[in-house]
């Protein structure tokens, strides 16, 4: 997710203060999740940031979790 917010957010121009505003969020939050340092936002913080991105939260989260299968008892 770090670098996924890192790469969107340059793409976009902005800097992570511009994003915080946009996102409604804490500079330091921004930095954080940017950073490594904070693995499990809330969900209200990634509807912020793709907001701020110009992405949707799926936008956000796609492909970065492996798909896993769950073996339904019969």
């Amino acid at each position: 997710l770090s670098e996924r917010v890192k790469a969107l957010r340059e793409a976009a121009g902005l800097s992570q203060q511009e994003v915080a505003v946009k996102s409604d969020l804490s500079m330091s939050l921004v930095a954080k999740i940017e950073q490594g340092k904070k693995a499990d936002p809330r969900l209200s913080t990634i509807w912020g940031l793709a907001h701020a991105l110009n992405t949707t939260p799926g936008g956000l989260l796609d492909d970065l979790f492996a798909a896993t299968t769950a073996e339904v008892p019969k």
